[in-house]
């Protein structure tokens, strides 16, 4: 549902954990074109509510370093393990940004595993920690079975993608003191198709944001790479997806 004043609607969130309670004066131009609003995140949804009464009362910041206006926020917010409180102008400057933020202990999550699979879902490779550039692309580049798709671009060229499927697992409690939580908390493990274009990719290709070249897709339980291409086609504009190998 959503109209001028109005929007409640279901987030595309992956795995991320969002919640949030805040009231914002909105970004805009000099004449504050941009009323207020509040929005309300959790559990998947997301609901904001205009509030063109609060326009003159609250109002963007004004920073006269780089005569630009931001934000001015109020509430608190809840992204994956860090946890906000927001009091003031977000101006993305450590000297004038008004927020607090810290890590929440027991969320927060220690990677350690990282595992490369074959397309059958065997094991090809597995590490403790994550690898430097250098040599993760090594092993990237040494995966002997490759999935490979086609595709019609959005430029309604051919394409195609050479991916392989990565799997993560983390385990609460980073740190030693919340370790314990281990024994009651399941492990979290998530998969992710990995890969590369043979030229720029998606709906972006040829304008000023540039398009795709490589990425590190979300799979959603249950799905094959397939699905997860597919899922990725429509955002990016992509027909015809077909896995080749």
């Amino acid at each position: 549902m959503k109209n001028k004043y109005l929007r409640f609607e279901r987030m595309n969130s992956n795995t991320e954990r969002w919640y949030q309670l805040v009231i914002s004066s909105g970004s805009c131009d000099d004449d504050y074109n941009v009323s207020p609003f509040f929005t309300l995140r959790g559990f998947d949804y997301v609901f904001e509510l205009q509030l063109p009464f609060l326009k003159y009362f609250l109002k963007p910041y004004k920073c006269e370093c780089f005569s630009m206006y931001f934000e001015r926020e109020y509430g608190f917010s809840i992204f994956e393990d860090h946890f906000s409180i927001l009091y003031g102008p977000q101006t993305f400057d450590s000297t004038t940004t008004k927020r607090y933020g810290c890590t929440i202990p027991w969320m927060d999550e220690e990677l350690i595993r990282i595992t490369i699979l074959n397309p059958d879902y065997t094991v090809y490779y597995s590490n403790t920690k994550d690898l430097e550039y250098e040599e993760r692309e090594e092993v990237e580049r040494l995966v002997p079975d490759k999935l490979v798709f086609t595709m019609i671009d959005a430029d309604g060229q051919p394409n195609r993608a050479v991916c392989f499927i990565e799997e993560r697992e983390w385990r609460a409690g980073r740190k030693l003191l919340w370790k314990w939580l281990r024994l009651f908390k399941k492990p979290m493990v998530n998969r992710y198709l990995c890969g590369e274009f043979d030229r720029e990719a998606g709906k972006e290709q040829g304008s000023y944001k540039g398009g795709i070249c490589s990425f590190h897709h979300y799979m959603e339980r249950l799905t094959t790479p397939l699905d997860t291409m597919k899922k990725m086609g429509i955002k990016e504009r992509f027909t015809n997806i077909q896995r080749v190998q």
